[in-house]
């Protein structure tokens, strides 16, 4: 993956549309150092939170799903015979050595 580096406006422009998109209530941060008012989260952000979270539960279920259907699709384990394991590595290694 390369990096690239994002103009100020471009990236300020893209949070505010995925914010209103998302429905996320724009953050208003006070920029006075001396005003100690306690830090509260809209419920929007709340929301989101917790949809992002069930999204990233799901996502990792499914991962482990599809691997587990991958390695027992039909009804036998993923683990070889250690005598065909070493068949195949013998047998790879032949070839490669070709």
């Amino acid at each position: 993956m390369r990096d690239t580096e994002a103009e100020p406006m471009h990236l300020r422009d893209f949070l505010k549309s995925f914010m209103d998109d998302e429905k996320i209530d724009i953050p208003l941060l006070n920029r006075d150092a001396s005003i100690n008012a306690p830090l509260t989260t809209p419920i929007s952000y709340e929301l989101f939170k917790k949809v992002w979270e069930a999204s990233a539960i799901e996502y990792e279920q499914r991962s482990v799903d599809e691997l587990a259907s991958e390695t027992a699709e039909d009804g036998t384990s993923a683990d070889l015979p250690p005598s065909i394991s070493d068949a195949l590595d013998s047998t790879v290694s032949k070839v490669e050595n070709e």
